[in-house]
């Protein structure tokens, strides 16, 4: 076959959207052409060709993503896909060497995604960063501890109320955990606000729930209701949480109790709650939640040593780290890690390595949620046991990082 890698052009959207169908098994509805259409950037698509026919899909979101310490500008690869008819036959490594050639020429020092199939990225250099908690409970077991933490109150809001509200609120917790990203105005419409009949499952439309303080939003609840009734004639109802943010105990206690008291309501599920969410400890009866724990989001250093001096530490340390990296041959080699905890500098260096571990691995304790010596235990990463131990000291973060929503 003849195969050429680019962009799309404008007049390709159709046939883009046509694969992405044919690969995921969904049709896209009409009502979610627009907004489909508006967060597509389509001069960071990466796309394979045989001949005249698209074969391949492969793109970017121009993320702005929440580092421990910092914040960095990041690619979020998405929309990735290959027609059956092509497997095996090369089209994603091109796209993907394509696709990292592109986020390094942009700047970007990391990429990260979210894995259709974890079997997948790790050959790329991705490793698995985050981890997300599947969550649900009986509402009659979803009693919390102890009288109410906060202060302030909850209302209901519309969607005109919630979008003057809901943004300056994220704002101040996206900050603070790492793998949260910036939701442009454009995203906050078109993915967030975006409420298509398609997308609803039977339930309602979002509903939304404002905690204030002093008339002051301090966190929100975004939700859908479904109505069910059993056998007997007997409420069977279920809330699905899509997102809660709080900036304090007082805020995510209030939202929690809010939830849970809502009438005609059986089970309370939120499909993407923070491993690290207070929500266990603040049962009454803990061993009634029920976890199903999953990776979320998958990270890949681009730039190593502009990645590794970008983040803070938890302690002081040097390190002098080798890497492997069998598809991006240019990250191979020894980097010197020096940190205060506070500030850190990397580059390149010849030294004998304190410890060695692949380039997924070392996306995988970029964000701090992984431990190092987990991967240790499993034989994915080397070295001598002080370095080991200085370095998952050094690695480790609080909160634990968590991406809000599937990109």
């Amino acid at each position: 076959m003849t195969v050429t890698v680019r962009p799309i052009t404008e007049a390709e959207r159709p046939e883009f959207r046509r694969l992405l169908g044919l690969a995921f098994g969904f049709d896209l509805a009409d009502e979610e052409l627009e907004s489909f259409n508006e967060i597509l950037e389509t001069e960071r698509t990466v796309c394979t060709f045989d001949g005249e026919q698209m074969v391949g899909t492969a793109g970017a979101f121009s993320l702005e993503m929440t580092v421990p310490g910092g914040v960095l500008p990041v690619a979020g690869t998405t929309m990735v896909s290959v027609l059956a008819t092509h497997r095996r036959q090369s089209v994603l490594r091109r796209m993907m060497r394509a696709h990292f050639d592109e986020v390094r020429k942009r700047g970007d020092v990391l990429a990260a995604l979210w894995a259709s199939e974890s079997s997948i990225y790790g050959r790329f250099g991705y490793g698995p960063a985050a981890s997300l908690v599947d969550a649900e409970i009986d509402r009659r077991h979803a009693g919390l501890s102890g009288p109410p933490r906060g202060s302030g109150t909850v209302r209901l809001v519309d969607v005109d109320e919630a979008k003057q509200l809901l943004p300056t609120v994220f704002e101040q917790t996206r900050r603070v955990r790492p793998g949260m990203f910036r939701r442009s105005a454009s995203w906050w419409e078109h993915r967030v606000f975006h409420d298509p009949e398609s997308q609803r499952r039977d339930a309602t439309r979002y509903r939304y729930a404002i905690y204030e303080e002093n008339g002051i939003a301090r966190g929100y609840v975004q939700y859908r209701a479904e109505e069910q009734w059993d056998a007997n004639g007997l409420p069977n109802g279920e809330v699905r949480i899509f997102d809660l943010q709080a900036v304090d105990l007082s805020a995510a206690d209030s939202l929690w109790r809010y939830v849970s008291s809502i009438d005609l309501i059986r089970r309370i599920n939120y499909w993407n709650l923070p491993a690290d969410d207070p929500l266990l400890w603040l049962l009454n009866d803990p061993r009634r939640l029920s976890r199903r724990v999953s990776d979320s989001l998958w990270v890949a250093l681009i730039d190593i040593p502009a990645a590794l001096a970008a983040r803070r530490y938890s302690r002081e340390g040097r390190l002098v780290i080798e890497v492997r990296d069998e598809f991006d041959g240019q990250n191979s080699g020894r980097y010197v890690l020096d940190t205060t905890g506070e500030s850190a500098v990397c580059s390149r260096d010849t030294s004998a390595p304190d410890l060695s571990m692949a380039a997924s691995d070392l996306g995988a304790i970029y964000m701090g949620g992984v431990r190092l010596l987990d991967l240790v235990a499993a034989g994915r990463a080397q070295g001598s046991p002080g370095a080991l131990r200085r370095a998952d000291a050094m690695f480790s973060w609080h909160p634990a990082p968590w991406c809000q929503e599937i990109f």
